[in-house]
């Protein structure tokens, strides 16, 4: 298991500021992300969460090698349920549902996260029991 550093704890601490700092109903907003974006170096992080309002929540920062264009929206909806990714506990990458090789295969794939270009992803959900609120580190190029 790796080992943490000074960085590594001066960073979690930033988080843990960033989110004391919130205030109002959306647990984690653009600066909460961005120090968590420093703290797990990536391209784009997510905050994903639909389970108490009528409407989706998303908000992210960092930028997507690929635009978010009509097109890869809705091929994300129209190919949802090729998409491995199920709610779990604890963080999980992308080989704990399927290996990479089959993924590749998809039209998700094809579609949504090659133009997007996510090649690796990170996924958290806070609580998989009761919510789909979750976090997702996408990076380019290299494995989590």
């Amino acid at each position: 298991m790796a080992r943490l550093v000074e960085s590594d704890y001066r960073k979690t601490l930033d988080v843990l500021y960033a989110a004391g700092e919130v205030d109002g109903p959306l647990a984690f907003p653009e600066p909460v992300l961005g120090v968590l974006r420093e703290l797990v170096p990536c391209d784009v992080v997510t905050f994903h969460e639909r389970s108490w309002r009528p409407g989706r929540v998303l908000v992210y920062t960092g930028e997507p090698m690929g635009p978010l264009t009509p097109e890869v929206r809705a091929a994300r909806r129209r190919l949802r349920h090729q998409d491995p990714w199920r709610p779990a506990d604890g963080p999980r990458t992308l080989t704990d549902f399927v290996s990479v090789r089959d993924f590749r295969r998809t039209e998700f794939y094809a579609l949504v996260h090659r133009p997007l270009g996510i090649e690796h992803m990170l996924q958290l959900y806070l609580d998989p029991r009761s919510t789909d609120a979750r976090l997702e580190f996408d990076r380019f190029d290299t494995v989590f």
